[in-house]
């Protein structure tokens, strides 16, 4: 067999190797090749098929390309490689270490796939994770990175994607798990069929929203919403819970399309319910029961003021009942007898309501400490002469006749007996102004006048009679001594 002495190989043939001296090298098979002292080297030459056989370490420019045949490795700018393929490079902030690049102008799916299996010796089939650069528009020549795994067997589906736009994907309903540093699962995000997002706490602890580190929102294990603290400031156990706390007060704002309509707030003494410009409704049994308009009237019972089968109470003192049956207003008293209502003028009670196990009194002030210039009545009969009691039938009711005064005539004789001036009338609101969401007037209102009827008190036509009683009882027992003379 020939050898090589510090000679190069020519005159290369179909199956054939020459050397300098023109001997054949017989390469039937794998051929090793020798030095001239009879030295095996590294390096082994066939037929085609047979290949290049290299045995010991391999090193190309040094550490270009380092095949460590002792530990199997391979490295890339590196001679002392420490995993199955090392690649090492002191490469800028945007240079690429490593390229995997697909050439065909036809790709319109898998970019580049990086393929790991592990050969299940259980089963007897491989275990496929798939990590890789997708196609995502062929026009556009957009790109995505994808992670796929198998369940087992059978082909990789994708799980995970990040597109072009830098958005995260996890494909197919499945979960987002945080584990904590036991690799105890503490959450996980998700969706439904639905769409709908769902944060689980598994380890029922709850949800904790930091800002810069700090606490800013908890809901904890019993689903209580705490806004500025970690405890429920008030409420039971196994009742829903929401607490805002702040440092001075606390403030829970209402909003639409940016704009502020109203809040609840607490300054540390009271609080404060704003609705903005319109009203505050309350309901319950799914029915509105009870609302604050934007004139800042109650109404308990309907949705307007003074419609039937309601109340109105108004910010100037004014309280409305209004019934189609039954009593509007009941007053009661339990075990003693005594007052049910109370009337003051300027502080000081001027008449009251009280009753008995049988009666009922209306009161109005009579207290002699309360009177001064108390003279007898003189000229009743004539006073009494000069009322002109008349049979009528109200305009509402006109089927019904009764007894009674006109009130502009019992004024002249008997003025505290009267309420109101003749004729009087007063001007109100027909329509409320139309105001925009701002508060703003956008339509004025519409005003009318009405009628203000004179009422009368007949009670006070008593003490008037009682006079002319008397009066007429003087004479009549003055007649009396003058027939008996």
């Amino acid at each position: 067999m020939a050898t090589l002495t510090n000679t190069k190989i020519k005159d290369t043939y179909d199956g054939l190797l020459k050397t300098t001296d023109n001997e054949a090298l017989d390469v039937s098979g794998v051929t090793l090749i020798e030095d001239g002292l009879g030295n095996a080297s590294a390096l082994s030459v066939g037929r085609s098929g047979n290949g290049v056989t290299i045995t010991g370490n391999l090193a190309v420019d040094t550490n270009t390309l380092y095949v460590d045949a002792s530990n199997n490795r391979v490295g890339i700018g590196t001679s002392s490689p420490d995993t199955l393929i090392e690649a090492s490079s002191a490469v800028g902030t945007s240079t690429s270490l490593l390229k995997l690049r697909n050439s065909s102008a036809a790709a319109s799916n898998n970019i580049g796939l990086i393929d790991f299996e592990f050969d299940n010796s259980f089963s007897g089939q491989n275990v496929d994770v798939q990590i890789g650069a997708i196609k995502t528009n062929s026009g556009n020549e957009e790109s995505a990175f994808v992670v796929k795994t198998t369940a087992g067997t059978g082909t990789p589906e994708e799980r995970m994607r990040i597109d072009s736009s830098g958005n995260v994907t996890i494909r197919d309903g499945k979960k987002l798990i945080l584990n904590r540093p036991d690799n105890a699962i503490d959450s996980e995000l998700s969706t439904n069929s639905a769409g709908t997002l769902i944060l689980n706490s598994r380890n029922g602890e709850g949800f904790d929203f930091q800002n810069g580190g700090t606490g800013a929102m908890l809901i904890d294990s019993s689903g209580n919403v705490l806004v500025g603290t970690d405890t429920v400031l008030a409420g039971a156990a196994n009742r829903g819970n929401i607490t805002i706390n702040g440092t001075s007060n606390a403030i829970l704002t209402f909003g639409k399309a940016g704009a502020l309509q109203g809040y609840l707030y607490h300054d540390g003494n009271d609080m404060t319910v704003n609705s903005g410009s319109v009203g505050v409704r309350f309901e319950a049994g799914n029915s509105e029961r009870m609302r604050i308009d934007s004139s800042g009237r109650v109404i308990v019972g309907g949705t307007t003021a003074y419609e039937a089968n309601s109340a109105t109470i108004t910010g100037d003192g004014f309280i409305g009942l209004r019934r189609t049956s039954a009593y509007s207003l009941e007053l009661r008293r339990d075990t003693t007898d005594g007052g049910v209502a109370a009337f003051q003028k300027n502080g000081t009670e001027v008449g009251s309501i009280t009753v008995t196990n049988t009666s009922t009194a209306f009161n109005t002030s009579s207290d002699y400490r309360l009177k001064e210039n108390v003279v007898p009545m003189e000229g009743a009969l004539d006073r009494v002469d000069a009322l002109k009691p008349s049979r009528f039938n109200f305009i509402t009711d006109p089927e019904k006749t009764v007894d009674g005064f006109l009130a502009h005539e019992v004024q002249a004789i008997i003025p505290e007996a009267v309420t109101g001036e003749k004729d009087a009338v007063e001007e109100y609101e027909v329509t409320p102004a139309v105001l925009d969401e701002e508060g703003n007037v956008i339509e004025e209102a519409v005003m009318g006048t009405r009628p203000v009827y004179q009422g009368i008190d007949q009670s006070k036509i008593v003490p008037l009679l009682v006079g002319a009683i008397q009066e007429l009882r003087a004479e009549i027992e003055l007649l009396k001594s003058q027939l008996n003379a």
